[in-house]
């Protein structure tokens, strides 16, 4: 797991990179985490055109106090990662909505926030559960995905089509039925018989449209839309 930290300065960075190591060490994916801080924003952004970050967080003070507005400026580029704000003005937590955090933490209480935070991670299926991909069988050879990374899977005629968050497609001889129970926990969900869709990369839902966070449309049957709506609701307010 990589994580960024975009700090005002040096030290404070540190400071967030302990405490979220401290509650980090009680998880097995803590051994393959890599943080790097950032007291140049700019810099940020230009490795993270390179290299995804699963993690940011940010300090509401980075970037001249403009920390909410650069997090809104890398979720138009790169969507897909889980944000965490830190900040010693409480009265920006409703402000941050805008930029979809997972949690807002407040520098007076870094080390409980930091807790919570962590919690919240777990929830949403990021952290706490061993880090062990599927194995599916393509063409000759086999292919190892985690279900994090895959956007959603549809049926193309007697086989699966994988599609994953780098844009890569992938076919697999086999039906919805069979990998629908294996992928539930990972919070898919099936919007048509022939389509599962992972919650994490879904944007909003219009009717029996749903929007993906990279802008791809997609249709939802009237029979499942309850569920799917419901489902999305739950996910979102975990």
């Amino acid at each position: 797991m990589d994580v960024a930290i975009a700090s005002v300065n040096m030290a404070a960075g540190e400071e967030i990179q302990k405490v979220f190591r401290a509650w980090m060490g009680q998880y097995r994916d803590m051994s393959h985490c890599n943080i790097t801080i950032f007291t140049d924003c700019n810099k940020l952004k230009e490795y993270f055109s390179r290299c995804v970050f699963q993690v940011i967080i940010i300090d509401t003070n980075v970037a001249q106090n403009s920390g909410i507005e650069f997090a809104c400026e890398l979720r138009k580029c790169f969507k897909n990662f889980f944000l965490l704000f830190v900040s010693d003005n409480a009265d920006l937590i409703y402000d941050s909505f805008v930029a979809e955090p997972i949690y807002f933490l407040n520098k007076k209480h870094l080390f409980t926030d930091m807790k919570k935070a962590m919690d919240a991670l777990v929830k949403k299926m990021f952290l706490g559960r061993e880090n062990v991909p599927f194995v599916w069988k393509v063409g000759v050879s086999n292919k190892s995905m985690h279900p994090k990374n895959i956007v959603y899977i549809y049926k193309d005629k007697n086989a699966l089509v994988f599609i994953t968050e780098k844009g890569s497609q992938y076919k697999i001889r086999g039906t919805i039925s069979q990998i629908e129970e294996d992928l539930k926990p990972y919070n898919f969900v099936k919007i048509e018989c022939g389509c599962l869709v992972n919650l994490f990369y879904v944007s909003h839902i219009e009717g029996i449209q749903l929007y993906l966070k990279n802008g791809t449309q997609l249709y939802i049957s009237r029979r499942n839309k309850h569920l799917v709506e419901q489902s999305f609701y739950d996910y979102t307010h975990q």
